[in-house]
């Protein structure tokens, strides 16, 4: 390189006065190369950036000049390295805390608002993949979240029901044991729901499936629960609840013969060599899903509907839901694995606002005449979709209410007055995501229009746990629909 010093010098002078200032306001700074110096095949440069052309654009900016002049010289530019990466730039404190945690992150100071960060051995496919960019957006001071946009409306209640008469008094859980309507299984926040749990809560759905999903006009769909992991990423579920979830690893090889010593020292030892078994697994590749909509956004992803085929109306009945609870696992009504309907609908803002309400109308109203249950909807701030912390998408729209969480009276558990945890039980939530995934799935409308989508959940094991707490399990005392529907009560054999 040092042969063509003066060509460099030239080059890098240009670069200054008309690359670097491309797209710059008149009368704004542009970035510039404020330094260089060529050591043996390396040419290294200290570059300055600004807000209009920042110095992780400039230096690709740089490259590709430098590329097209040296051309008929026969040098190429191998690939780009950013020793030291100085950023000062106006942050949320609580974010530039956070940031620390990117590895390549070496150094953060906060003074006045401002943060200092330090980042070292950036490699150009670390440019290419916009990590800087995303930190800098990350660290916005501005940054809309849920709670931000919406702190002032989380937990007011916006609807109830009439206040009920209570039947059952004791302890749920040890009551369904006793009885033999469940039986507790190794896994946790596992159960078996044995013959007569299992005929109330097939009761309950049917009712549900019968008098709101079908009379609303939604269609049965079966999706996957095995959720490959990058679904996930593409659905922010990672970045947002990364703890919520369960992870699934694949085996990492087939062949028999590589299992073998995992399985003569099980066979021998009588023990699990968990350590062997892992060198056996790949890295996670699924999630079992906790949502249930997700593979709905994938079906749909990187197409174009026509307008006159949306809004598009599905319900989902198809096995368990799958989560790690944030608040710990408790008796039948908190769980790692439960049943759920799913509902989850794709369409024009306007129609899927509308869908949401009708659907709150709806399941209210079968509520309170078939199952006569007392509840009430308060508007939450932790959307399954977004966590109250995780950062907004400045493309994405977020409704003005994105989640009603319906809550049912746990009477065993306290008064309706007590702030204790799960004496209102959330077995549902009617939620509108605004764009959020049809943003991230890339989903579009021939007539150009935005898209959103919404969902709505019923907890049903939950919900059979406010029955038999609101209700009782004497069946004479149960509501009329329901009686209908079990019929007569079936056993199953207790061991002695």
């Amino acid at each position: 390189m040092e042969p063509l010093r003066d060509k460099v010098s030239s080059i890098i002078e240009k670069v200054n006065d008309e690359t670097l200032r491309r797209g710059v306001p008149a009368g704004a700074t542009g970035a510039r190369v404020s330094a260089w110096s060529i050591k043996g095949s390396v040419l290294e440069v200290k570059i300055e950036g600004t807000r209009f052309v920042t110095a992780h654009d400039a230096i690709k900016r740089l490259k590709n000049f430098l590329t097209e002049k040296l051309k008929e010289n026969k040098i190429g530019i191998r690939r780009i390295f950013v020793q030291r990466y100085k950023l000062e730039i106006e942050a949320a404190e609580e974010r530039a805390e956070m940031i620390k945690k990117y590895p390549l992150v070496k150094e953060v100071e906060m003074l006045d608002g401002k943060a200092r960060i330090i980042l070292r051995d950036v490699d150009e496919s670390v440019l290419d993949r916009g990590d800087v960019q995303r930190l800098i957006r990350f660290l916005a001071p501005e940054t809309r979240t849920i709670r931000k946009e919406f702190s002032r409306k989380v937990g007011v209640v916006i609807r109830k029901s009439k206040e009920r008469t209570m039947k059952f008094k004791g302890d749920l859980t040890e009551t369904v044991l006793e009885l033999g309507w469940v039986e507790r299984f190794p896994g946790r926040g596992q159960w078996y729901y044995l013959p007569p749990f299992a005929t109330l809560q097939t009761a309950l759905k049917d009712i549900m499936v019968e008098k709101v999903s079908r009379q609303l006009g939604f269609v049965e769909i079966l999706l996957p629960k095995l959720i490959p992991i990058e679904v996930a990423f593409t659905a922010k579920k990672i970045q947002g609840e990364p703890g919520g979830m369960f992870y699934v690893s694949a085996p990492r090889v087939r062949e028999k013969e590589e299992y073998a010593p995992f399985q003569v020292k099980a066979e021998i030892t009588g023990e699990l060599p968990m350590d062997e078994l892992e060198d056996l697994l790949e890295q996670p590749g699924y999630i079992l899903d906790p949502a249930q909509c997700t593979p709905f956004y994938q079906l749909y992803r990187n197409k174009t509907l026509r307008e006159s085929d949306l809004p598009i109306s599905v319900y989902e009945y198809g096995g368990p839901t799958y989560r790690h609870e944030a608040g710990g696992v408790k008796g039948i009504e908190r769980l790692s694995e439960f049943w759920r309907i799913e509902h989850v609908w794709l369409g024009k803002p306007k129609v899927v606002e509308e869908i949401r309400d009708k659907a709150m109308n709806r399941a209210t109203e079968v509520i309170d005449k078939y199952l006569e249950l007392e509840w009430r909807i308060q508007f939450a701030g932790d959307t399954f979709y977004l966590a109250e912390d995780q950062k907004i998408d400045e493309s994405v729209e977020i409704p003005e209410a994105p989640k009603y969480e319906w809550q049912f009276y746990m009477p065993t558990k306290g008064t309706r007055e007590s702030e204790e945890k799960d004496v209102w039980l959330a077995c549902g939530s009617f939620n509108s995501h605004g764009s959020h995934y049809t943003e991230h799935f890339n989903i579009k409308c021939t007539s150009g229009e935005k898209l959103w989508t919404g969902c709505f959940g019923i907890g049903l094991t939950r919900l059979v746990a406010v029955f038999l707490d609101q209700h009782g399990f004497d069946v004479e005392d149960w509501p009329e629909e329901v009686k209908k529907r079990v019929g007569k009560m079936p056993k199953i054999p207790k061991p002695v």
